[in-house]
C-alpha cells in the first residue's frame, strides 16, 4: 500500500510552537528554547520569519515569569525575566 506525502503548514506549527510557549509550565525553559531555534529555523528557511516579540505578564498565567517587563521611567530599562516566552509573528 502506497503511502501519501502529508504537508504541513508552516502557519500551523507556528500556532502550536507559540501555543506551547505560552502555556507550558516555568520549569520548561530550556524546551522552550529548543522548540524556538526549531520554529525560527523552519520560518527562515521557507522564508516565513517576521520576527518575535517578548510575552508580558498579562498574557501568561499568573505564577509565570514573562518574556519582559518595560520599565516606563527610565528610557529602555527593560528588564527580561525568562527570554524563552516569546511569540513569533
Amino acid at each position: 500500500m502506497a503511502h501519501r506525502k502529508k504537508t504541513v503548514k508552516i502557519a500551523d506549527v507556528l500556532t502550536k510552537a507559540n501555543q506551547y510557549i505560552k502555556e507550558s509550565p516555568q520549569d520548561q525553559r530550556v524546551g522552550r528554547r529548543m522548540l524556538a531555534s526549531f520554529v525560527e529555523g523552519l520560518l527562515m528557511d521557507s522564508n516565513n520569519y517576521k520576527g518575535f516579540r517578548y510575552l508580558r505578564a498579562g498574557e501568561l498565567k499568573p505564577d509565570e515569569l514573562p518574556g519582559i517587563i518595560f520599565d516606563e521611567s527610565e528610557a529602555q530599562a527593560h528588564v527580561y525575566p525568562d527570554d524563552s516566552r516569546v511569540a513569533y509573528y
